[in-house]
């Protein structure tokens, strides 16, 4: 979520207490000052915006044939063979057998060489930071993802993804989250029926998908939000306030509760509410987010994580603060967590009993050792691990997430009228969908063709990337190749982290180049009024 992180801690109880957040080793505040890596972090992401540029330098085109696949699909668990699928700009127009192919004119062939083609999937919690993220997680497949946590500029990316001039994932945009107390300039205060309701407006106002709402809300202000929430079409989600029964929290509206909140008790980390049978309810999901939580299991398996393959895709700086997080010895807070990992499978155990439908989503990449793409395929084998059926994994990650945000006529299976978001791989997913995701030969992406080479390629620039760290002092020269570079990428379609333009700005002016400050600043999506103004203390 932020540009700049504040150093990382071990959680003690009390903390765990105000920020209600129990998985969180970091605490998240508005830069006071110039970041010593604003400017660094900022010329990452125009070189990703490059990365991106080159992996998709062109639209996609009107026509695109996938011949030879064998076609499965998630809720009929079947596998068509010899088949051939149709796009016109970026929607599924046509899939059958090869020999009742449609003229397609002037059309882009694909040939599928008879490997599997499934349907993109969904990670359904997620907080973007960096624009890594969406090559990350389109080259694993993730052709779909839930912002949890929204800001203006997340509209912004959503509309340049539809609009074809940026490359990733299709994006659904939570409001701004809702919160009885600020979350370092991550939430909006909200402690009145009246306010509740003004701020839900506004947020519908400005576009926003869904409402959100954290730990911290009464049930005097979380009713108010509910019953405004239905009021202007949104669907309520989140995290199932302190002291507000799941049950309650369903009668209220909530469509997606997260990180099994409410049955495992976010204050203490013991066991909650008992209620499964709410979970039973059609219009409601779940979503565990075990994924947050793997680093808890031991000492060793957060330095496992720290060698991972996918750490490579973490800037060396924020690598650097993991091995300081995983050097320090276990505290209060760590132990905490570590006792509730065997209290989430109990609770998951409940829930499944009880037929609930689950959603894949991984928090990512808000905490220690999280890499986006990598997340969700980790989150897929997890949720199988806790008990969940190889075919409701998958499902969780495709159709369910679909069903959540009233799409099912978008995305979820390759069947006409879908997006073009399809997966090739040489491994049926039927039998092991994270598996096949990760080894997947290919990605399309609202009907562009992705070779399996060339995200290859992108990933090793990105990677390469990381691995510098620069810290030159800023001199007139160059803040304003800086502060042309962004705009250039902007010109060409690109969306800038607000944060990262705006921690920018301020080591620039701190330094005495007000110009090429100024210049940064035009280019932040951060409205200081309006509907979509975001005011977050």
């Amino acid at each position: 979520m932020a540009a700049a992180k504040t150093p990382m801690t071990r959680l003690e109880p009390l903390v765990l207490l105000v920020l209600s957040s129990a998985a969180a080793p970091f605490v998240h505040a508005q830069d006071r000052g110039a970041d010593p890596h604003a400017l660094q972090a900022l010329r990452e992401e125009i070189a990703i915006a490059g990365i991106l540029g080159r992996l998709a330098p062109a639209p996609p085109p009107e026509v695109v044939v996938m011949r030879d696949v064998r076609v499965v699909d998630p809720v009929d668990r079947s596998v068509r063979e010899n088949q051939s699928v149709v796009a016109t700009f970026g929607v599924i127009f046509w899939v059958g057998d090869r020999s009742d192919e449609p003229e397609a004119g002037d059309a882009q062939i694909l040939d599928g060489g008879g490997r599997f083609a499934a349907p993109g999937i969904a990670d359904m919690h997620i907080h973007t930071e960096s624009a890594s993220s969406y090559l990350l997680n389109v080259a694993h497949g993730v052709t779909t993802v839930r912002e949890m946590d929204g800001f203006p500029w997340m509209l912004a990316v959503r509309d340049a993804v539809n609009n074809e001039r940026m490359l990733g994932p299709t994006s659904y945009v939570a409001g701004t989250i809702l919160n009885f107390a600020a979350l370092g300039g991550y939430a909006v205060i909200v402690r009145d029926a009246v306010t509740a309701r003004r701020v839900v407006r506004q947020q519908a106002a400005c576009g926003y998908d869904f409402i959100k709402v954290h730990n911290l809300m009464p049930a005097r202000v979380f009713d108010p939000i509910g019953d405004e929430s239905r009021r202007v079409g949104l669907d309520l989600v989140g995290h199932v306030p302190h002291h507000v029964r799941v049950r309650h929290a369903a009668e209220q509206g909530m469509r997606t509760m997260e990180h099994l909140k409410g049955w495992l008790e976010d204050s203490t980390l013991k066991m909650g509410d008992d209620d499964y049978a709410v979970a039973a309810s059609r219009e409601l999901w779940v979503t565990p987010t075990f994924y947050g939580y793997r680093h808890y299991a031991s000492p060793e398996a957060m330095q496992a994580l720290l060698r991972a393959p996918a750490a490579r895709y973490a800037p060396v700086r924020t690598r650097a603060q993991w091995e300081e997080f995983a050097a320090k010895p276990p505290d209060a807070g760590f132990r905490l967590n570590q006792e509730a990992l065997p209290l989430r499978l109990q609770i998951m155990r409940g829930l499944i009993a009880q037929n609930a439908r689950f959603l894949a989503g991984t928090d990512a990449a808000n905490y220690p050792f999280q890499t986006m793409g990598f997340a969700l395929l980790d989150e897929m084998r997890l949720m199988r691990q806790a008990g969940l059926p190889e075919a409701q994994v998958w499902r969780a990650a495709t159709t369910e997430a679909a069903a959540a945000m009233h799409s099912e006529r978008a995305f979820g299976r390759i069947a006409p009228g879908m997006r073009a978001d399809i997966v090739l791989s040489a491994r049926n997913p039927l039998d092991n969908s994270p598996e096949a995701y990760a080894e997947n030969q290919g990605v399309m992406v609202r009907g562009r063709w992705l070779e399996r080479a060339a995200l290859d390629q992108a990933l090793a620039e990105l990677a390469a990337l990381y691995e510098g760290d620069e810290h030159r002092r800023a001199d007139r020269a160059r803040a304003e190749s800086l502060a042309a570079s962004a705009e250039v990428a902007v010109a060409r379609g690109f969306v800038f982290n607000a944060r990262i333009l705006l921690a920018a700005e301020a080591a620039l002016r701190q330094a005495g180049y007000g110009e090429a400050a100024e210049r940064l600043g035009r280019l932040a999506i951060a409205p200081l009024d309006s509907p979509c103004a975001a005011i977050t203390p």
